[in-house]
C-alpha cells in the first residue's frame, strides 16, 4: 500500500524493533491547516523565529548544571569533549537521566559502537554498529524510526556529517562525543571528521547544528578524579573562525 518498513535486529538492537511509516489515506486541505491553525500570518506570536542567540542570553550568569539542564530541556544540541577516560560517557548518561525526567515522552536514539550508554528514558532505542554494520548504517537507520532526540556516544568519523543534518533539520536535543583538549578543539575535531564524508566546507553546518560546547577533563586533586573546564555557546561561524559565549 506504500507504506514503508524498517527492521532492525540483534545484535545491532538488544531486541527485534520495526517501524511502518503509513501513506498518508487523506489529502489535508489549506483550509484543514487554517483550521487547525497551522496557517496563521506574519502576527501571529507563535510565528516567531528561534533565534539562537538567545540562549547564550538565557544561560548568561548560570552555573553549568543549570545551563547543561537549560540545554536539555530546550532541546539544544550538546557536544562533550574531551580525552580518552576524561568522564564524556557518564556526562551523557547524566544528560540521558536529565531527559527521563524532564522529557519522558521524547523517543531517543542511541548510537554506538560500544554499549556503554544507560538511557532510562521509556520510549528509546538503542542501536550498536557491530559487523558489518557501521556508526553511519545505524545513524541512517534511526532516521526511520522517528526519533525525537539523537545521541551519538561518539562520533569518529563520516556518520558526523549524517549526525549535523539530522540535529539541523527537525531533530535538534541530541548529545554526542568527541576526543578533544578543549570546547573550540572540540569544533575544530568536528570538522576532520565530516571532511571523511564531504570535501566542501562544513564550519556554517556545525555552528549551526551545535549549540552547546562541553569540555571535561582529568583532575586529580578531585576525588572524582574530572572537572568540566569549559561550557561555550556556539552561535555563529564568521572570518574563518567560530562566534562563542563561555558560560
Amino acid at each position: 500500500d506504500g507504506s514503508r518498513f524498517e527492521a532492525i535486529v540483534p545484535p545491532v538492537a538488544s531486541r527485534p524493533i520495526f517501524a511502518i511509516r503509513q501513506r498518508p489515506r487523506r489529502i489535508f486541505t489549506l483550509e484543514d491547516y487554517e483550521r487547525a491553525e497551522i496557517l496563521t500570518d506574519r502576527n501571529d506570536l507563535r510565528n516567531r523565529a528561534r533565534i539562537r542567540s538567545n540562549f547564550a542570553e538565557s544561560v548568561a550568569g548560570l552555573s553549568h548544571s543549570d545551563a547543561l539542564r537549560l540545554a536539555v530541556r530546550e532541546r539544544k544540541n550538546i557536544l562533550i569533549v574531551g580525552s580518552t577516560g576524561s568522564g564524556k560517557t557518564t556526562l551523557v548518561n547524566a544528560c540521558l537521566d536529565l531527559m527521563a525526567k524532564v522529557c519522558p515522552t521524547d523517543r531517543v536514539v542511541s548510537i554506538e559502537d560500544t554499549m556503554e550508554l544507560q538511557c532510562p528514558v521509556a520510549n528509546s532505542v538503542d542501536l550498536r554498529a557491530v559487523g558489518r554494520v557501521s556508526m553511519l548504517d545505524c545513524l541512517r537507520a534511526c532516521m526511520r524510526l522517528k526519533p525525537r532526540r539523537i545521541v551519538v556516544g561518539e562520533a569518529r568519523g563520516a556518520e558526523a556529517h549524517v549526525m549535523l543534518k539530522a540535529w539541523n533539520t527537525g531533530h535538534p536535543g541530541g548529545v554526542a562525543t568527541v576526543h578533544a583538549n578543549d570546547a573550540v578543539s572540540g569544533l575544530v575535531r568536528l570538522e576532520s571528521l565530516v571532511a571523511e564524508a564531504t570535501s566542501a566546507p562544513q564550519q556554517s553546518l556545525i555552528a549551526e547544528a551545535v549549540d552547546l560546547v562541553v569540555f571535561i577533563d582529568e583532575d586529580s586533586e578531585l576525588a572524582a578524579g574530572r572537572k568540566v573546564r569549559e561550557l561555550l555557546v556556539v552561535t555563529g561561524y564568521d572570518a574563518g573562525r567560530y562566534s562563542v559565549e563561555y558560560v
